[in-house]
């Protein structure tokens, strides 16, 4: 910071009555000026530490399959926020709101997602990895690249399993250099002979371990217990039929002034690559156009009383999928006038198919009702998305919420029905994105209840990642 200096010399000085009137108000004006801003004012550790990043990748049994990369990281620690940069990518932690921004330097752009769906997709990889474990078991052919042992998903994922064999890990400490050994093999080595990390940024050291290397959980918390920042790691880790080992040494660390860790200043947010959906979710995030409950019931009315009773009817529908509403009353007098030959009723059977034929007539009649112009047409692309969802035929459903929510961002129950598909189809972090913008513009809503029971199941499991 930039201080102006005023020199007064004295009594030999030529300086008036009238300027050191205004000299010893100007500094009861700045010592009250700081006296306010105290409280406000933060004087906490901050790191910055470099790293030369050497990987190289190995395709097993395929000598020639080597892929080497070299790059910088650079690492500022703050209390409880952390940033990590290689190249013109940076990724910032905020450890508070359980917040990641990955921050695309070259393009101006950022995202940001919360650390459930990070956490959510360890697990549920991990769990398909162990499954496809046990199947390839059976194969005779041991030599099957891909099989993953219990050690090695531990290290790929971050996650201890119940029954874990991680007592087999042997650590052996020669002064200052650390190496751990499992089954005969040195899987990890790291120099810790750098000052003692301070109180302050042991959490953010803590989560930029966890969130950026494959390591065995045991050997990431016994780095962490010595609190050190490390001068040397090295290690490697198994992802199918890849060996990757890293190596990184420190270049430089130092303790610099107190700082934000922040997104510069004209950068765009964005959710997704794709981009009508990117741009459905920034409405949705905006609230603008949002139509209120009043304004759908008398909508309602509006189409029983031109007697236009299927777009009534799919009103309804979008009224319940905006504000989980249950206007039965209305129901009843759509379906009162309508006989059980209309296509009110044929639609409203075609919505659950059970057998193949059922869908693809539920499909095939869906599509014909479309071709009509219907005010509310859209409401039928959340129908068929569901029917496509409910065959597991991912590509289609999605192209059909997307295209519904085009026509209203607001429906809070298609992007919870859009968000479990996109979960069975390992889409999470894209799934999340969804609940994140129903938590924004409709906070209170009913079928949010999974996801923050999700949350804090994802906190008792892996209390580590939170």
């Amino acid at each position: 910071m930039n201080y102006i200096r005023l020199n007064i010399s004295g009594k030999n000085s030529m300086v008036t009555h009238k300027t050191q009137y205004y000299y010893h108000t100007l500094r009861l004006f700045i010592m009250f000026f700081i006296a306010a801003l105290a409280p406000s004012i933060s004087y906490a550790t901050v790191y910055e530490i470099v790293y030369s990043n050497h990987q190289v990748t190995r395709v097993i049994g395929d000598k020639h399959k080597v892929d080497e990369q070299n790059f910088i990281s650079t690492v500022i620690l703050g209390p409880n926020t952390l940033s990590v940069r290689d190249n013109q990518i940076e990724t910032i932690y905020n450890c508070d709101n359980l917040v990641i921004t990955r921050v695309d330097h070259n393009n101006k752009k950022y995202e940001q997602y919360s650390f459930y769906p990070e956490v959510i997709f360890r697990g549920k990889e991990m769990y398909n990895r162990l499954t496809q474990n046990s199947v390839l078991a059976t194969i005779k052919d041991k030599k099957i690249a891909y099989a993953s042992n219990e050690f090695v998903v531990e290290s790929l994922f971050g996650i201890k399993l119940r029954n874990s064999i991680s007592k087999d890990i042997k650590e052996k400490v020669n002064g200052n250099v650390h190496d751990f050994i499992f089954d005969s093999q040195q899987i990890a080595s790291v120099i810790l002979d750098d000052p003692a990390l301070k109180p302050e940024v042991k959490n953010s050291f803590k989560k930029f371990i966890l969130y950026n290397f494959y390591l065995h959980p045991d050997i990431r918390n016994k780095i962490l217990d010595y609190g050190r920042i490390f001068s040397h790691l090295t290690y490697k880790y198994k992802d199918f039929n890849k060996i990757i080992t890293v190596d990184m040494d420190l270049k430089s660390v130092r303790e610099i002034s107190d700082r934000d860790i922040k997104i510069p200043l004209g950068y765009t947010k964005f959710y997704t690559d794709k981009k009508k959906l990117n741009a459905t979710l920034m409405k949705a995030h905006s609230r603008l156009g949002m139509i209120s409950e009043k304004q759908y019931q008398e909508e309602v009315e509006n189409l029983i009383n031109k007697k236009q009773y299927l777009d009534a009817f799919l009103a309804l529908h979008e009224y319940i999928f905006q504000y989980d509403s249950k206007p039965i009353e209305q129901f009843k007098r759509i379906l009162a006038a309508s006989n059980q030959n209309s296509q009110v009723y044929k639609l409203g059977r075609s919505l659950e198919p059970k057998s193949k034929e059922e869908v693809e007539k539920s499909i095939k009649f869906i599509n014909e009702l479309a071709k009509q112009n219907l005010k509310h047409g859209y409401v039928l692309d959340v129908f068929l998305a569901n029917i496509y969802g409910s065959q597991k035929s991912y590509s289609v459903a999605f192209s059909y919420f997307d295209k519904a929510l085009s026509h209203n961002p607001f429906m809070a129950s298609v992007y919870i029905d859009f968000a479990q598909l996109l979960s069975e189809d390992y889409k999470i972090y894209l799934a999340w994105q969804c609940i994140e913008a129903v938590k924004d513009f409709m906070p209170g809503y009913n079928r949010l209840r999974f996801a923050k029971e999700m949350e804090e199941r994802m906190k008792q499991l892996n209390p580590d990642f939170f």
